[in-house]
């Protein structure tokens, strides 16, 4: 196999080629999406190996082991400011609230739903009346969620008097985005926060100016202030594809960062497509 001669050929004398071992998980990262190739899983457990039982991201973050063939990821419990999660994504996730300075629960209430299922979000973020269940690539279910998510919405005639404007919000929270032009093949921890919105309008993300308070909102008009109740008819929203919500340990933002992101997205962006064009025109063939 092509990953096990570049390895044999370049380790040498117990010493680890990061070229080697990148290459083994970009076929570890495979998995998720061919997860009945075997050469994919003994490649996998080959990057395993090399780290000594722990993939690790391009900085070094160790990421959750990789699984026997034909098995699920299982996730890898983390202790983060005293809570012990389930898995390292969760614990990022609470870090990430944490550097917006969004209040958080963990577990801390199980519903039966009306279908007779059993559900335990994984938090509950109580100034903002929403939850948050955190997904990642093998946990890909959803059904509980949306439900919950039913349930918990608006279902006023008339205007809205719930506790939370729209009602309860249940939260989809998904691996990070990547940074354009990241080359990190393992499972990202870091980047940016992405997430979806189980039930309903798209989710987005806003400061109020009013309270400070950093939230989740949906489309459904009017746009307040799930605290304060204040209108962000005029606020921007963002999306996950924005990156403008740094996740895991990065720092906090806020809207000033947004032009700056923007603009260094566009320049990468128009710096890959101009390199493109030379290479486009470079293999041109001459014509006399």
């Amino acid at each position: 196999m092509e990953h096990f001669a570049i390895v044999e050929g370049e380790l040498g004398d117990g010493q680890q080629s990061r070229e080697a071992v990148f290459l083994l998980f970009r076929s570890a990262s495979r998995l998720r999406d061919h997860p009945s190739d075997s050469s994919l899983h003994e490649s996998a457990r080959l990057a395993v190996k090399l780290r000594g039982g722990a993939e690790l991201t391009q900085n070094g973050d160790a990421v959750t082991d990789l699984p026997e063939e034909g098995q699920p990821i299982e996730a890898v419990s983390t202790v983060y400011s005293g809570t012990t999660f389930r898995s390292r994504l969760e614990a990022d996730w609470a870090r990430t609230l944490d550097t917006q300075s969004i209040l958080w629960q963990y577990e801390p209430e199980q519903f039966t739903l009306p279908s007779g299922a059993h559900y335990l979000p994984d938090f509950w973020l109580p100034e903002i009346g929403t939850w948050l269940e955190v997904k990642g690539p093998a946990t890909p279910r959803k059904e509980k969620a949306v439900e919950l998510g039913k349930v918990r919405a608006c279902r006023c005639d008339g205007p809205c008097a719930c506790a939370w404007p729209g009602g309860e919000m249940v939260l989809l929270g998904w691996v990070a985005e990547r940074a354009h032009g990241d080359i990190n093949v393992a499972r990202s921890r870091s980047g940016y926060a992405s997430w979806a919105a189980a039930h309903g309008p798209s989710a987005y993300f806003a400061l109020c100016p009013w309270c400070g308070l950093r939230q989740w909102i949906t489309l459904r008009r009017p746009w307040k202030c799930r605290a304060c109740r204040r209108s962000l008819e005029s606020e921007e929203l963002y999306q996950p594809h924005d990156r403008v919500l740094p996740f895991g340990s990065g720092s906090g933002w806020s809207p000033a960062d947004t032009v700056a992101i923007r603009r260094e997205i566009a320049e990468q962006i128009a710096e890959a497509e101009a390199a493109d064009s030379e290479d486009s025109r470079s293999e041109a063939p001459y014509e006399a």
